[in-house]
């Protein structure tokens, strides 16, 4: 019989192991199932800001291939778990960025207006041109469905298994400016951190060049059907015809107008070849007694006039922003020049831009930013803005900012009442609804009460059940109460702030009225600030 206490502590241990059980089996619930989704979560994640990072390696090519200027690119290529004490994650997820294959774009069926107009050989620009595209494959352990991010010619977009999506827009046709930035070199990058890209000019890029005839354009891509869809959405009535080629790889462009400004510039990323001045063409500004000698052409340089803002507060209604740059040889103005404008805007705050512009008399010329006040975040964004012409070009960095709301305007105070109103009932119904409605000129204060008497009708034919109820209708309500029994009634609204365009309406159900048709209530309204008013309603057949 004295078996208890042992019997007493085998119960423990397996109270205890059996406690351990549930913990460890929850344990392992949460790996099989909660880790994963919070580790896809975080690669979503990822995967979104690799986007931008793409975005800003785009601008980047683009900007030394249209001003010469050189500036990397870092690219995060992976990602981290968040850490877990008593659980485990797989590897955290690397990326790789890579260059594809060789491939030709083609610029056929044009010839240049005036080529002794021009320093180099502008027939060069002409042709065929071997050039490359870049791809981010990231290497996700529970994001299955995720895109492969492409670079080419400047679109950026994603790949899914059954769609393609634009990230940005095509820059390679403009109206009537044709922009070619082809890329040279080797890249291949994989890595769990981030990764530069230092993108440099390896040729050119030229001055526009003047070309004539039915030019077209063929456009090697993995996505053929995107290309097709966004020239058409760009362009639409500016191209003749887009042949799609999904087997070989390609997009041919046909183009409508008979003359267009033609640019070309090759821009080296990784293991790339040395420099060559074949896309080195540039239009001869002097004459004989001109800057240069013997009519050679003299350098100009293209400059962000000092004059132009750092620091923009974009208010409602206010939304654009004009800078201004100048081109200057030596001190004279360089007049009828091409000038071209790219942005990296890593937030999207800019709606729209002017992205191409002439030279006046003086020299210069402006872009417009158009920005969306409701993007721009809190803290704010920076935007740098690029202009090139010629074979130089400069950079100017704007910070950005939203302007603070207005303070609202101090309340007015209530001095009466703008309105006051009780619905009627009908004689010999139970159980309806009945709706009390006011308003004041002022602002309700918050903590501002307003009383409804209906004492008149519930010593009358009508009776306010204890069982019903007030449901504000309209109304930034704090409470609201009904106090009813024998010959009260009494409704109190508290406001918690309502301005002095609000109706304030209240439901009261579960009314009853007795015979009495045409009997009039009196109903008493009491506000702040010693206003009242009085209502009435009546007992009307149906």
């Amino acid at each position: 019989m004295k078996r208890g206490g042992r019997e007493r502590a085998v119960t423990i241990q397996i109270g205890a192991v059996l406690l351990l059980a549930i913990v460890f089996s929850a344990l392992a619930l949460y790996q099989v199932n909660a880790v994963p989704v919070q580790n896809e979560a975080v690669e979503i994640s990822h995967n979104e800001r690799v986007h931008d990072d793409v975005q800003v390696l785009r601008n980047e090519i683009r900007n030394a291939g249209t001003s010469g200027e050189r500036r990397s690119a870092s690219v995060t290529l992976g990602t981290q778990y968040p850490t877990r004490s008593f659980l485990t994650n797989p590897p955290d997820p690397s990326g790789t960025l890579e260059t594809t294959d060789t491939r030709t774009i083609a610029i056929e069926n044009a010839t240049v207006d005036d080529p002794d107009d021009y320093e180099g050989e502008p027939a060069n620009l002409l042709g065929e041109h071997d050039t490359t595209t870049i791809a981010y494959e990231p290497g996700y352990n529970e994001y299955d469905a995720h895109p492969t991010t492409r670079l080419e010619h400047g679109l950026a977009f994603n790949e899914f298994d059954d769609a393609a999506v634009a990230l940005t827009e095509q820059p390679l046709i403009d109206d009537d400016r044709i922009t070619v930035v082809v890329v040279d070199g080797e890249l291949s990058e994989t890595s769990t951190g981030a990764v530069s890209v230092d993108p440099v000019a390896l040729s050119g890029p030229s001055d526009p060049v003047s070309v004539t005839g039915g030019l077209t354009l063929t456009i090697p891509t993995d996505s053929p059907s995107l290309w097709n869809e966004t020239l058409r959405d760009d362009l639409e009535d500016a191209i003749a015809n887009v042949d799609e080629d999904e087997t070989n790889g390609h997009v041919t462009v046909e183009l409508n107008a008979d003359t267009y400004e033609l640019q070309v510039a090759r821009v080296g990323v990784g293991s790339h070849g040395g420099a060559s001045d074949e896309f080195d063409v540039h239009r001869s500004h002097g004459q004989s007694d001109g800057p240069g000698e013997n009519g050679d052409p003299a350098p100009y340089r293209t400059l962000w006039a000092e004059t132009n803002p750092d620091d923009v507060v974009i208010e409602e209604g206010e939304r654009d922003v004009a800078l201004e740059m100048e081109a200057d040889d030596d001190g004279a103005a360089v007049e009828r020049a091409s000038v071209s404008y790219a942005i990296s805007d890593p937030d999207d705050v800019v709606d729209e831009f002017d992205r191409r512009g002439t030279t006046d008399a003086d020299g210069r010329n402006q872009t417009t930013l158009e920005f969306d006040d409701d993007a721009i975040p809190a803290d704010g964004s920076s935007v740098s803005v690029y202009v090139s012409s010629g074979a130089s070009g400069d950079r100017h960095d704007l910070e950005v900012e939203r302007a603070s709301d207005p303070d609202p305007p101090d309340p007015s105070p209530v001095t009466t009442f703008e309105s006051a109103s009780v619905s009627d009932l009908v004689a010999g119904e139970s159980g309806q609804s009945q709706e009390i409605a006011f308003q004041f000129d002022g602002t309700l204060e918050p903590g501002d009460e307003v009383e409804v008497d209906l004492g008149d009708a519930q010593s009358g034919s009508v009776d306010y059940h204890p069982q019903g109820t007030a449901t504000v209708q309209s109304g930034n309500h704090e409470s609201i109460s009904f106090d009813t029994g024998g010959n009260h009634a009494e409704l109190t609204y508290e406001s918690a702030g309502d301005d002095a365009e609000t109706e304030i309406r209240i439901l009261l159900e579960n009314v009853d009225a007795d015979d009495g048709d045409g009997t009039a209530y009196d109903v008493d309204f009491d506000g702040p600030n010693e206003t009242a008013e009085t209502a009435s309603f009546a007992i009307r057949s149906d």
